[in-house]
């Protein structure tokens, strides 16, 4: 499969009813200018939660930006823990880039989508979870050997697609893993894996943080020291 971004949105919706996915769909939770044009960054979350349907997105427009800009449950826009969190996050990592004033528009201008697109209340009440994670390891791994990736850091809110991003990049394509650490979060005996991969002409680190909507490690005051030394070394 051919990363072309009609290819991909017609290959999610021609697999939809094939794989009984009811509840919508959802790629990208960036601007589509993101997947050609970014900063640098990626944020991977394993897949879009929910138990009612909404209307499938591909990507959004207008520099919008899921983590900013959207009303999720009973909370105000931008409000919900893991909403929170992401910002918190990118405050962190402005801070050392001064990418902008305003570390927002670094969020804006940061690629962030799920591994697997198709809705579900929970990981293991995905429909037809078997497929549906080959066909999204295929999806991502046409993105992986297309034009379009070119990122310094990825970061992984969750294990799962952590450890998919990692097994297709080290069995489907031409990366190769050339270091790996394990950093405090701060958070107990929690840790962060950041694993650096290269090729002939890119280089970058895949970041593994627990899923920040139960493991709130920034806004606190215990382990600033940690994470300190985290984001220090992910954007070093």
């Amino acid at each position: 499969m051919k990363f072309e971004l009609n290819q991909i949105e017609n290959t999610i919706i021609e697999n939809e009813k094939i794989l009984n996915h009811k509840i919508g769909w959802r790629f990208i939770n960036s601007s589509s200018e993101t997947i050609q044009n970014n900063s640098g960054i990626g944020i991977i979350t394993l897949n879009p939660g929910g138990k009612t349907y909404e209307q499938p997105v591909f990507a959004l427009s207008n520099r919008k930006n899921a983590y900013l800009d959207e009303k999720w449950g009973n909370f105000s826009i931008g409000q919900d823990p893991l909403q929170i969190q992401i910002k918190a996050l990118f405050r962190e990592i402005n801070k050392r880039w001064s990418y902008n004033s305003d570390y927002k528009e670094l969020m804006r201008d940061s690629f962030m989508a799920h591994l697997i697109p198709y809705r579900s209340n929970s990981y293991d009440s995905l429909s037809n979870k078997k497929e549906t994670v080959l066909l999204s390891k295929n999806i991502w791994t046409s993105f992986i050997d297309s034009k379009f990736f070119n990122f310094k850091i990825i970061i992984c809110i969750g294990k799962k697609q952590f450890e998919m991003l990692v097994e297709i990049l080290t069995n489907e394509s031409n990366y190769e893993k050339i270091d790996s650490k394990l950093l405090s979060t701060g958070w107990g005996n929690y840790q962060s894996e950041i694993s650096t991969f290269s090729n002939k002409t890119k280089k970058f680190k895949l970041v593994y943080l627990q899923h920040l909507s139960r493991f709130k490690i920034f806004n606190r005051k215990e382990g600033q020291e940690s994470i300190k030394k985290l984001i220090d070394y992910i954007t070093e």
